[in-house]
């Protein structure tokens, strides 16, 4: 699976335009985030975006393992049902054969 997280190329910089005091960060592409006050440091600009980076990626993972765990589930329950199913045509099938038997067996 090749996904890109937005947070992972993500880069702080000055907004441009009317809000000429704020931090904008912006996706790879250039697409705007979210927009940050400019009285922040660069410091504390730079560890918002770390901090946005981890919290993208544990969630990213945490997502994964549910799907995997949600799917695990599916499977196991369809596995329950299709061997249920195997059990109630294997009964019918031991019926089918006794009633031959019987038919065969009686003439």
């Amino acid at each position: 699976m090749n996904v890109r997280l937005e947070l992972a190329y993500a880069t702080a910089q000055w907004a441009l335009g009317s809000n000429d005091d704020d931090w904008v960060v912006v996706s790879e592409t250039g697409e705007h985030l979210w927009q940050l006050p400019g009285k922040l440091s660069d410091r504390e600009i730079m560890s918002a975006v770390r901090m946005g980076r981890e919290f993208e990626l544990k969630a990213f993972n945490i997502g994964i393992e549910f799907g995997k765990k949600q799917e695990k589930e599916l499977s196991e329950r369809r596995i329950a049902h299709l061997e249920g199913q195997i059990r109630t045509l294997e009964a019918m099938n031991s019926e089918l054969s006794a009633h031959l038997e019987r038919h065969i067996g009686g003439e």
